[in-house]
């Protein structure tokens, strides 16, 4: 059996994403010699799929016999004892368990710098075992990383403690193009029968998200159910897009807000000042300018002015 078979064997669920699947393919078939797997970090966008392929790899190492654990980073106690306590001791300790631990820039410093880091410094491909010592803790941690491994996702890598981001094995996710989520959106809609380039003009609207994907697929199948008509073209698409106020660029309100301000003042315009205008913190600011500028409506030039492009001018705003 081939290599590149085996990994569309293992993922044949997951569209698009080649690399990331022959490197997960490659440390998977590592894992089933020596029960060893690096503490992996899925890197990617809201609603790409990190989640979904994270719990992939836990069916393949924990099979039955384990179990799989989605923690949101957010809720960990960020004393060290309180962890140990409510956490390890409760969920990891002496278990067979794959724990996945979501928005892992949230992961609180105190664990970051000190239990996590040191979980990562120890590891040996001689010894799986680990035991790390805590001062304030009377006691031990003890891991056996054939039996304990962890997995960190997250959509902000750069927040994550630099020294534990450099030991994870990252797994960075590739942006999806039509075609890719348009196979998404026919895989979701076994019962429709798409007309023409339609397909197309939905994958427009999916900002280049699979989960934006599964739920435009989702209405599409919920009107033709209402409409007992399997057949979906342009007309369909026009009228759907307007009963559930898809705009047909996919962009959503503050967006639009700032391609027209941005319009209006000709680009002279701090991101302190767009902030306060779309009454948002600068990061969230900071993210629509990126998305803006990766869907190719807006570009940075000298002096930080910002200009809209040939295609960010035909938006109607």
């Amino acid at each position: 059996m081939t290599a590149d078979k085996t990994t569309e064997e293992r993922f044949q669920e997951v569209i698009g994403q080649h690399k990331l699947k022959r490197k997960l393919n490659f440390l998977l078939d590592g894992h089933e010699k020596t029960e060893r797997l690096p503490h992996l970090g899925f890197f990617a966008a809201k609603g790409c799929g990190k989640t979904f392929v994270a719990k992939l790899v836990k069916d393949y190492v924990v099979g039955d016999n384990g179990r799989g654990m989605l923690i949101d980073s957010s809720t960990l106690q960020r004393n060290p004892i309180d962890f140990i306590e409510g956490f390890y001791n409760t969920k990891v300790r002496g278990k067979n368990v794959y724990v996945v631990f979501d928005e892992a820039h949230n992961i609180p410093k105190t664990l970051a710098s000190g239990i996590f880091l040191s979980m990562f410094q120890k590891q040996s491909m001689n010894d799986p075992h680990i035991s790390i010592n805590i001062p304030e803790y009377d006691g031990t941690i003890d891991l056996d990383l054939r039996k304990q491994k962890f997995a960190f996702a997250t959509t902000d890598p750069d927040r994550i403690f630099a020294p534990l981001r450099d030991r994870m094995k990252i797994l960075n996710f590739d942006p999806y193009n039509k075609t890719e989520l348009s196979q998404i959106v026919k895989q979701n809609c076994e019962s429709v029968i798409f007309l023409g380039d339609v397909l197309n003009d939905i994958s427009e609207v999916l900002r280049g998200s699979p989960r934006k994907a599964i739920d435009v697929s989702q209405d599409i199948v919920t009107y033709c159910e209402n409409k007992c008509n399997s057949e979906f073209g342009t007309e369909q698409w026009k009228e759907l897009a307007d009963i559930m106020t898809m705009n047909p660029v996919g962009l959503e309100d503050d967006e639009y807000m700032y391609l027209k301000e941005i319009r209006n003042r000709g680009g002279e315009i701090t991101v302190s000042s767009m902030a306060a205008i779309l009454n948002h913190p600068r990061t969230v600011v900071q993210e629509i300018e990126k998305f803006l500028i990766q869907r190719d409506f807006l570009k940075i030039g000298t002096n930080s002015i910002r200009h809209l492009t040939p295609k960010g001018y035909k938006v109607q705003v």
